[in-house]
């Protein structure tokens, strides 16, 4: 990452599919996914898509749950990043998510490192989000769960809701619930 200049508490780092500094430099909670995708790309920062409203509405009510570790209700105050760098797609890579070996390398822990040395805690989402943190130097709290992606939040939760707007926000609700 290139470092731009120095607000005082944080190095401002450029904003790229796999990373984007928060704009509240005071939290201290960083939201970890896997790996940035086809619209990260195209968008030039972290869970610019579908994964980005899960993740604000997820932000809204961990903010009422725990003011302390979720500060604001706002998701671009939260710094995001991904366990690697490559940008994953199907039609690309073919897999939307990095391998393990990819997460692990040492140049990558590193990366992860340098960001995380500066936040309390971690939320890391999806099954190489963890790997990414389980494999680092962090000692803060972390509270993890499964990828925000609508096409798992569709196979892991059932709904009864009637519009398809009100089951994606019942999914979603469920989803949150299970971060810890």
């Amino acid at each position: 990452l290139k470092n731009k200049a120095c607000d005082g508490a944080r190095i401002i780092r450029e904003t790229t599919p796999f990373y984007r500094q928060g704009d509240d430099a005071s939290i201290k909670t960083v939201i970890l996914l896997s790996a940035p995708g086809r619209i990260e790309a195209k968008l030039g920062r972290p869970a610019a898509g579908e994964t980005g409203k899960t993740l604000q509405y997820m932000i809204e009510r961990l903010h009422k749950k725990d003011p302390i570790t979720f500060p604001s209700n706002k998701l671009d105050d939260y710094t995001i990043m991904n366990a690697v760098e490559k940008v994953h797609y199907k039609s690309k890579t073919g897999r939307t998510e990095g391998l393990v070996s990819e997460v692990i390398d040492s140049k990558n822990i590193n990366r992860i490192n340098e960001i995380l040395k500066e936040y309390d805690n971690v939320v890391a989402l999806g099954d190489k989000a963890q790997i990414a943190v389980k494999n680092s130097k962090f000692e803060g709290k972390v509270l993890s769960s499964d990828h925000p992606s609508m096409q798992s939040l569709n196979r892991q939760y059932k709904s009864t809701k009637i519009t398809p707007k009100e089951r994606s926000i019942d999914r979603i609700s469920q989803w949150v619930d299970t971060i810890k």
